[in-house]
């Protein structure tokens, strides 16, 4: 919800393109031997083809904002790297003026997947020297989808929140589990419908830690004017759109109830209720918490981390 809440704050008033990214079956099992290396370089490679793509005036014109999520699993938790990404349909020339896109695609699907095979590939090679890579993924269509959401950005962007702090499967997904086998539900991608599939511990556990991200990598990443050193350009572009379009930033924040809302920080929600707040008593430096601690006859936690 605070993830969704801030992108809310960013997103401008103007249609949207979804744009997914997705690599070739040959080439997965090379990325997810050498991830801590290869997720960076995926996920360069997918900005760097919205931004070159979008800067030629046969397809877009100008600088663009993006906005990319890492997924890495199926319905079924089988591995598939993919990259989400949420990219204004519109551009900001040389002066700073914005245009709207109006076409319903960003660029033929063919120039994306070409650009981007192009960049990665050449990423995989810098970056793992001496790595054979298969033949058939230059002869393999890649794909790339492209649309404008249906049902509104405020759809995808709950949609891509969803994974953004989580892993590949919840725990409500799993319905049953014996000392040797685990059953999960899952969606079926053509029929909508929910089914089942059971497999055996071990392959569970398997697939499961596929999805687990190298430390410090970052699965949220931004390209162009939606980048974190150009947010000032994104936040005075939202304020002029909004502007134009006869509304303010404070019409744009949710109505009602939810205006009148508790405005105090998440951490300072009672953890039950999740209306009553939290009152602070007194601030405590490392000294005075361990005496505190040590006085009572507790264990002094990790002071260093407290603070």
């Amino acid at each position: 919800e605070d993830w969704v809440e801030a992108r809310r704050e960013e997103i401008l008033p103007v249609p949207y393109f979804q744009i997914v990214f997705t690599v070739p079956e040959k080439l997965r099992r090379i990325i997810r031997r050498h991830q801590c290396v290869l997720y960076p370089k995926l996920m360069t490679a997918v900005g760097e083809t919205l931004l070159e793509v979008g800067a030629d005036p046969e397809h877009v014109g100008g600088q663009i904002g993006a906005l990319t999520v890492l997924h890495t699993w199926t319905r079924t938790v089988e591995y598939h790297p993919h990259v989400h990404c949420l990219v204004p349909a519109g551009f900001l020339d040389d002066a700073g003026e914005w245009h709207e896109v109006s076409r319903p695609w960003f660029a033929p699907q063919e120039v994306l997947a070409s650009v981007f095979r192009a960049k990665l590939v050449a990423a995989i090679r810098a970056a793992v020297p001496g790595l054979q890579l298969p033949g058939p993924i230059f002869h393999t269509r890649w794909v790339v989808h492209v649309d404008k959401p249906k049902h509104g950005t405020e759809v995808v962007l709950r949609y891509l929140a969803r994974y953004v702090h989580r892993v590949a499967l919840s725990d409500h997904r799993i319905v049953a589990m014996s000392a040797t086998h685990v059953t999960f539900k899952y969606r079926d991608r053509d029929r909508k419908n929910w089914l089942t599939m059971t497999l055996r511990g071990t392959e569970f556990i398997r697939r499961f830690l596929q999805h687990v991200l190298p430390r410090r990598f970052h699965k949220v990443r931004y390209f162009g004017f939606w980048a974190c050193s150009n947010r000032p350009k994104l936040r005075a572009l939202r304020q002029k759109l909004l502007a134009q379009a006869g509304q303010t930033p404070a019409s744009s924040a949710p109505s009602g109830a939810a205006a009148q809302a508790d405005p105090s920080p998440t951490w300072l929600k009672c953890p039950h209720c999740e209306q009553g707040t939290r009152s602070i008593l007194g601030h405590f430096d490392a000294i005075q918490l361990h005496d505190y601690f040590t006085r009572h006859g507790f264990r002094p936690p990790d002071v260093p981390r407290l603070l």
